[in-house]
């Protein structure tokens, strides 16, 4: 067994490495025809059927303005009835035809099979779904008083690229899926974080376009090379942001230091992400 894993190594390397140094050119001649083609003829959203998950506030509530522009028909689903309705609203304003707002939350099944089938009642069919809902909990290690709060973090979100990925590969060419990873308005720290407005177009146009993935702005693709070419780097550059020195609090830590010295923060941070507001309805 040992002999056919060794023989398996030292043939299967170079031979899938002369096969990928084979197909990429024509590979990748074929998406930037197919990604130019597709940005000529995207996808007409007129009197299509979108439902978006986590629509009353964020880049939720952008997104449904974004589809309300292209005259799409909505269904909003959030917990918070109040902001959701709002929401409605405007996106009518804005142009969508027909507006569902249903207050339900996605960490049930029972709800989530509700507001599905609500959508198919309403309007017997379903072209777009944006599940945007999700939470997010910044803090170091060593401040973890208990270990399972992440259960739901971890379900939301990186373990949901896989599970899209899969997905995708059961699926064929009949269901798209996009996944959305918009650099610029989930990384904090010393970097310029994209209004949720821009970022909620620049999704929406590219689901309509029928792209695999979206990462936007552009710089924050060059992060994804780093992080895949050379992890140690990255690594040593996050400490230094992010981790304080020992003794120090995460208070005193390079990334606070230069946000609060050149005043910064209120430049490259949108008041959204300023201010310490917790949603709680």
């Amino acid at each position: 067994m040992d002999l056919v894993t060794n023989l398996t190594n030292l043939i299967a390397t170079p031979t899938i490495l002369a096969i990928l140094l084979f197909l990429l050119p024509p590979l990748y001649l074929y998406k930037t025809f197919l990604s130019f083609f597709s940005s000529l003829f995207p996808e007409n959203m007129s009197n299509k059927v979108v439902l978006i998950t986590g629509a009353s506030s964020g880049l939720g509530e952008q997104m449904a303005y974004q589809y309300a522009k292209k005259g799409a028909n909505m269904v909003l689903v959030a917990r918070r009835e109040n902001s959701l309705k709002e929401v409605a609203e405007n996106a009518k304003a804005l142009g969508a035809p027909d507006v569902l707002h249903i207050p339900a939350d996605v960490a049930k099944p029972e709800d989530c099979r509700r507001f599905v089938e609500a959508t198919v009642s309403r309007f017997s069919r379903l072209d777009h779904l944006v599940t945007n809902a999700g939470i997010v909990n910044l803090c170091a290690f060593e401040e973890v008083t208990e270990i399972t709060n992440f259960n739901q973090i971890m379900a939301s979100k990186a373990a949901m690229i896989s599970f899209y990925e899969t997905l995708r590969a059961e699926f064929g060419p009949e269901v798209k899926v996009t996944i959305a990873t918009p650099g610029g308005w989930a990384q904090l720290g010393p970097f310029p974080v994209w209004h949720k407005e821009n970022c909620a177009k620049a999704i929406v146009d590219a689901a309509c376009r029928g792209n695999r993935v979206m990462t936007d702005p552009t710089w924050f693709r060059v992060l994804f090379m780093w992080k895949l070419l050379a992890p140690e780097v990255m690594e040593w550059f996050m400490r230094m942001l992010f981790v304080p020195g020992p003794g120090k609090s995460h208070e005193e830590t390079w990334n606070k230091y230069m946000l609060d010295i050149t005043g910064s923060k209120s430049v490259i941070h949108p008041p959204a992400v300023q201010s310490g507001e917790v949603k709680q309805d």
